[in-house]
């Protein structure tokens, strides 16, 4: 049996990276391979029961960016106790950490997993500092890169098509929903939307990459135009207060719910009549294919991760994500679309597939050192 380590921040319903992590482990009924989790934070997460009871061990072991020798003793004795043969840390680059305390205790597998998130691009020169040398770190003690996406590798690994044997894209494929019991009304109701309203909507973690920011001037203009909109924002993080303080400052904050952390967000985006993608970058966007599996109209950004995960229905609704006026002149034109589900479309997009790359990949590189059940 092959023993799997995942390193990742807290455990919460509204990243993107739990989000992917949930959807493969507890769906991955394979006999040969056991999953353990780390989460770096010394706080529960919104979604950790949900590992737990699921049979999948979740240690915390806190790590502190400024002391993180306890950090590394303590990871270092989890790998040897527990017998892990595969470390996939999911912490981007920061993941050096764990590839390098991993190739101590003797794992020859060492995995980092690319998801979302800016921060190799920006900040200080201290902050660049650090990027580059958590880069070259990362880049010797990894033995694989992963992604969601050949967009991600691109963007966090750049030459990684040099590399191709080290290199794997696992794309998380999503769960289909029963919405054979969905009520409107009472689902907007529980969401304090009007059942009358026009609602637009968005899912996700409340960050720069993610850009809400757009879709907020977007609809500064567009309640001028349409007295009964509202605006819902699903998740939580740190430019909340920000994007709060545009909306009382334009008079908007009335008309803009933002719901925080939701257990029942496929019903939410069932309940929209828009659903809005404005992200800068995706690792992968699988609230994309989330939105569409509701039935909503989908109105997405044109990076190039999205490319594939739109289906040709709502093609000519991609804008500039930069470009407020885009989603604006567009609006008209998707509300005269009737509400579809593509099902063609999202029959390519079964988590099952995905599942199944991710743990034969893993059986491949257990069997490369000679476990093979």
């Amino acid at each position: 049996m092959n023993h799997v380590l995942h390193i990742i921040n807290r455990l919460d319903r509204e990243r993107g990276s739990t989000t992917w992590l949930a959807s493969m482990l507890i769906s991955m009924n394979d006999p040969l391979i056991k999953h353990f989790v780390v989460s770096t934070s010394k706080l529960s997460g919104t979604r950790e029961n949900e590992f737990i009871t699921n049979g999948i061990d979740v240690i915390h072991i806190p790590l502190n960016f400024l002391n993180p020798i306890p950090y590394c003793i303590s990871l270092y004795n989890l790998i040897k106790s527990k017998k892990i043969d595969i470390v996939q840390s999911h912490m981007g680059w920061l993941g050096a950490y764990d590839t390098l305390i991993a190739l101590f205790a003797g794992i020859k597998s060492r995995i980092i997993y690319f998801h979302s998130g800016d921060w190799l691009h920006a900040g200080s020169i201290l902050h660049r500092f650090g990027a580059l040398f958590f880069t070259l770190l990362g880049r010797i003690t990894a033995t694989h890169f992963s992604a969601g996406s050949e967009d991600a590798l691109k963007r966090w690994l750049p030459g990684h098509h040099l590399m191709p044997q080290r290199c794997i894209v696992v794309s998380s494929g999503i769960k289909f929903h029963d919405f054979s019991n969905f009520d409107l009304t009472a689902q907007r109701a529980s969401m304090g939307i009007p059942d009358d309203a026009l609602v637009v909507g968005h899912v996700g973690r409340l960050t720069p990459e993610k850009n809400h920011i757009t879709i907020l001037q977007a609809c500064f203009q567009l309640l001028k135009q349409h007295s009964s909109m509202h605006l819902v924002i699903i998740g939580d993080g740190p430019e909340k207060n920000k994007l709060e303080a545009f909306c009382q400052e334009n008079s908007i904050d009335n008309r803009v719910h933002f719901l925080g952390v939701r257990t029942d967000v496929r019903e939410c985006m069932k309940a929209m009549d828009v659903f809005i993608l404005p992200s800068l970058f995706e690792s992968y966007g699988m609230v994309a294919l989330e939105a569409q599996d509701a039935g909503t109209r989908l109105m997405a950004s044109n990076i190039t991760v999205l490319d594939t995960l739109v289906s040709p229905l709502w093609q000519n609704f991609r804008f500039d994500p930069e470009k407020p006026d885009e989603i604006i002149s567009q609006f008209p034109l998707i509300m005269k679309m009737p509400k579809n589900r593509p099902d063609e479309f999202l029959e390519k997009h079964r988590l099952s597939d995905s599942i199944d790359k991710l743990a034969k990949f893993y059986r491949l590189l257990g069997t490369a050192e000679g476990k093979e059940g």
